[in-house]
């Protein structure tokens, strides 16, 4: 028996809804089982709190966190700060981020000085140069880092890997293909992010906001450009198209679907408690010679996934990538604790606590 000495430490899961995650069971077992003095605690955050929220988490300096959402793409997005920050909590200290700095992008916060001088105190997270989230504009997890002897309190995301590693155990493999990425938002970016990294591959994206659709490739192609994080194929890289019109009321989503070798629900439709919504119309000329992946754990079987089964495709569910995604934020927390544990055996932990064996 583990007799806990110390106060132990607090990892957090922000976002809203969160009564549905499995996030609490899996990690709470796993602290448990490689006996690390931690407690993994859900937050239900309203938009206009989050700032609040996460000005205290960094004030009292708690161990890490995993955001979900609606909020893992909230970090970059000016126009959802200056809508919910409370001027009352400019002082709690704003801020900002790395990315402002480095880049100037329509909805992107372009510099420190669109906010109050007195809000500018310290910034709110920091990134390492080429981290996923840098391009993907998308943050899962928060956690400490030293530099210089300071500790700093970093965001990146670990959802794409997880999601990349949930198809290899399916023995679906993305180079080469044609993928049809369904969503725009955080977990869609990351997705796509480790997707495009991949050789020879071809990213159709395709969502509600057009807008949204043009920024997301454009920055996925950017990334392109960056040779630590360019394709595996130099002469051939792969690339990001938009697809225009609107998701599910698309001629051209309906042309472009036949020829897809893999599609990819990577919005939270299906979830929990909106298990009998799907993501494309009953009418999508989907085939069995396709693979449909959903990032959706809750129902481990989404309608998504029933519409792919019943036209024989080949069906991936997003457990696998929540266990991943899982592993990865938990190097982040712990990398010395943890660096000689395989992931097998820390996968295995988390089935096991969820009732699979």
């Amino acid at each position: 028996m583990n007799i806990i000495t110390r106060r132990p430490d607090s990892i957090f899961l922000f976002g809203n809804p969160v009564g549905h995650s499995k996030s609490p069971l899996i990690m709470n077992a796993v602290f448990r089982t490689l006996g690390l003095n931690a407690v993994y605690i859900p937050v239900k955050v309203e938009p206009n709190n989050l700032f609040r929220t996460l000005a205290m988490f960094k004030l009292f300096h708690y161990k890490g966190a995993n955001i979900t959402v609606p909020f893992k793409t909230a970090f970059w997005e000016s126009a959802f700060w200056e809508k919910h920050i409370d001027k009352q909590d400019l002082h709690l200290n704003w801020l900002g981020n790395k990315i402002s700095r480095r880049r100037e992008r329509p909805g992107f916060l372009t510099s420190n000085e669109d906010w109050p001088e007195e809000c500018i105190l310290a910034e709110l997270i920091d990134m390492n140069d080429y981290d996923p989230s840098y391009f993907s504009g998308s943050v899962n997890t928060l956690y400490w880092q030293e530099v210089r002897g300071e500790q700093l309190l970093y965001g990146t995301t670990t959802d794409g890997e997880g999601f990349v590693r949930n198809l290899d155990d399916y023995g679906v493999f993305l180079s080469g293909k044609d993928v049809m990425l369904l969503g725009t938002g955080g977990a869609a970016k990351a997705v796509g992010y480790s997707i495009i990294r991949k050789k020879h591959t071809r990213i159709f994206v395709c969502g509600r906001n057009e807008g949204k659709v043009n920024d997301m490739c454009a920055c996925l192609n950017e990334s392109m450009m960056w040779t630590d994080y360019t394709s595996e194929d130099t002469e051939s890289p792969s690339k990001c198209i938009s697809v225009p019109g609107k998701l599910g009321i698309s001629d051209d989503l309906n042309r472009l679907i036949p020829r897809m070798d893999i599609i990819v629900n990577a919005t939270s439709v299906g979830m929990h408690p909106n298990e009998d919504q799907c993501i494309l119309p009953y009418t999508a000329p989907i085939h069995s010679g396709q693979t449909l992946a959903d990032v959706v754990y809750n129902p481990l079987a989404t309608e998504f996934l029933k519409f792919g089964k019943s036209r024989g495709c080949k069906t991936v569910p997003g457990l696998g990538m929540l266990l991943h995604q899982a592993c990865g934020s938990l190097r982040c927390w712990y990398p010395e604790e943890t660096k000689d544990i395989p992931d097998a055996d820390i996968l295995k932990i988390m089935r096991k606590a969820l009732g699979y064996n």
